[in-house]
């Protein structure tokens, strides 16, 4: 049950992993944003205005360098969209439907992460939905029945 319980899980579950922006800055970018941390910190613990001055120009410019740098690569995506491969339409999905986040699932400890845990959440939440409900059932009606289906 656990096995087709896995199975089940692997073949509707996405694996979503989100795209590393760290490493698709422009070098340049990078070295700006540890000049402006070593100017911040300077700044910081002087506090000369000139140091403060400095901070904030730099701060300033790596906001406006990113901020440029993001609309560049966004231009670039939209002028690579095209009809006959279909991207320009999966865009335009893309941007049109808003993306609900999954819920977490919670087993009998608490929140589960790994892949045994979840399905053995998944398990455990089936059984207690599954179980027979014995509490108003007429037992000699329930043993005659069964009786009934053994034979047959």
């Amino acid at each position: 049950f656990e096995e087709k319980t896995r199975e089940a899980i692997g073949a509707s579950t996405r694996v979503f992993t989100e795209p590393r922006t760290r490493n698709t800055i422009p070098q340049w970018i990078v070295e700006l944003i540890k000049a402006k941390n070593r100017a911040r910190r300077r700044a910081h613990r002087t506090g000369d205005p000139a140091d403060r001055r400095e901070a904030n120009r730099l701060t300033n410019e790596v906001r406006y360098s990113l901020s440029d740098f993001r609309n560049q690569q966004w231009e670039n995506k939209l002028e690579s969209l095209t009809t006959e491969d279909n991207s320009l339409w999966k865009m335009a999905k893309a941007l049109r439907n808003d993306r609900k986040p999954l819920p977490p699932i919670h087993g009998t400890a608490g929140l589960v992460y790994t892949d045994e845990e979840k399905a053995e959440a998944f398990a455990d939440s089936l059984e207690l939905q599954c179980r027979t409900n014995e509490a108003n059932a007429d037992l000699d009606h329930v043993d005659e029945i069964e009786q009934f289906a053994r034979n047959v």
